[in-house]
């Protein structure tokens, strides 16, 4: 079954795929810049940091995008192979997931703004400030940026775990619907043997 760019019930579209590996891989990419820019040198440090919040500010609108993409697209159902307790579950943690990756970057803009104000967005245009310098402000943004990302990765870590139980374990297309791949209906059934003869009908020359 070939992806078209629109969910339908039986799988993700692209759109959708699109949205999802590029929310992971930008907060993945800002985590290591934060966590390696802290032994840097502030010459080193400085442009890591400018790049964090630049990647920072695209993921709250690409995160934005993908609620306003899920509202009114098709929603999928889940598999026959998924009991109803484990589909709400992951509709809680699917939820929570949106919400958390849109708290990252917006608790990190409140953070740098009460500390410094603007944001220089790869160098091309400043983000305004969302309030006020506020140094006591900013720390409790910090603590929630921070926080937040320990949530999501909490909740990435159990959403990556039921896909691959779904995938090597039930062995159904759970993970494979999230990948920009043909995924077939079902195996094609083996035909039952049976114990009637088929009746040849040879041509007529060889007929008597």
């Amino acid at each position: 079954m070939k992806l078209g760019w629109r969910n339908t019930e039986k799988t993700y579209g692209k759109v959708t795929i699109a949205f999802h590996w590029t929310i992971v891989l930008l907060i993945l990419v800002q985590f290591l810049l934060a966590v390696i820019s802290e032994d840097l040198s502030p010459a080193y440090r400085g442009p890591m940091m400018t790049l964090h919040k630049s990647l920072g500010i695209f993921t709250l609108l690409i995160a934005s995008l993908r609620i306003l993409w899920w509202l009114f697209d098709t929603k999928v159902l889940r598999l026959s192979t998924t009991p109803v307790w484990q589909a709400r579950l992951a509709r809680l943690v699917h939820l929570l997931l949106r919400i958390i990756v849109i708290i990252i970057p917006l608790s990190g803009w409140y953070f740098v703004s009460a500390y410094r104000g603007a944001i220089d967005v790869f160098g091309l245009f400043a983000i305004p400030p969302i309030t006020q310098i506020n140094p006591d402000f900013g720390r409790a943004m910090k603590g929630l940026h921070i926080l937040s990302f320990w949530i999501f990765a909490g909740l990435l870590s159990l959403h990556i775990g039921a896909a691959l139980f779904h995938h090597f374990i039930v062995k159904d297309n759970t993970l494979k619907r999230m990948l920009v791949i043909t995924i077939p209906h079902q195996l094609p059934r083996r035909k039952k043997a049976t114990n009637s003869l088929k009746v040849i009908d040879f041509p007529k020359k060889f007929k008597k």
